[in-house]
């Protein structure tokens, strides 16, 4: 086990092996709130949590997306944390263009990020940045790191770029599914109840914006 030199949450990196199977995975603890102030002059309830990773791996479970490596929740040095699997070869989106590297697939690379820019205004994700976006061998692009999302507020962080995305219909499909009762079920166990208020709030956002752009791109009758 070693503690990696990225992330502000000081994530470690293990072997596990249960005899059969020999894998690395990356273990987040970190666990902590406070209230900090808005620009209104609010009080917010802002948390750093390992909980909102295995929260952002069973949505993305219901969802049908495979962009977030499978997360479970164990104990490590007595805490509880999130165990994530740890993608093998994969660089960071930072990695590839300090390389120059380009996607082979630009239609399939622009897909991929349509879905990430979406599902992280979903769950409110503010700390998404070229460290924690990997990219496999196979050009597949995978979300990491979700200990600050699935903040309790209703609006969305920013529209102004959801707006210049395109919804593919599967996405669109599953956000329009989704109901208080099959949140409940998926995440209740690491999301506060105003927390799955705040994803069905911007769920509800997220698929008007769309819906308004479909309609007004229509030609008319």
């Amino acid at each position: 086990m070693r503690k990696l030199s990225t992330g502000v949450t000081k994530p470690s990196r293990a072997t596990l092996d249960d005899g059969a199977l020999r894998h690395d995975a990356a273990i987040q603890s970190v666990n902590h709130c406070e209230e900090v102030g808005t620009r209104g002059g609010r009080r917010e309830r802002e948390c750093d949590s390992y909980r909102y990773n295995l929260a952002a791996y069973e949505l993305g479970k219901l969802f049908g997306l495979r962009f977030i490596p499978p997360c479970v929740e164990r104990e490590f040095g007595g805490r509880d944390a999130a165990f994530t699997w740890w993608i093998d070869g994969a660089m960071t989106f930072a990695e590839m263009k300090a390389q120059g590297l380009s996607p082979p697939d630009g239609v399939a690379w622009n897909h991929q990020q349509f879905v990430v820019g979406i599902f992280d205004e979903l769950i409110y994700n503010t700390d998404r940045h070229s460290a924690n976006l990997l990219v496999d061998p196979q050009w597949r692009v995978w979300m990491i790191d979700h200990t600050r999302a699935f903040r309790v507020l209703k609006r969305l962080r920013n529209p102004g770029m959801l707006a210049r995305l395109r919804m593919p219909p599967a996405m669109m499909s599953a956000l329009e599914s989704l109901t208080s009762e099959t949140l409940d079920v998926c995440c209740r166990r690491y999301l506060s109840s105003e927390e799955i208020k705040g994803v069905l709030a911007r769920r509800d956002s997220i698929v008007g914006l769309f819906s308004s752009a479909t309609t007004a791109a229509s030609p008319a009758p």
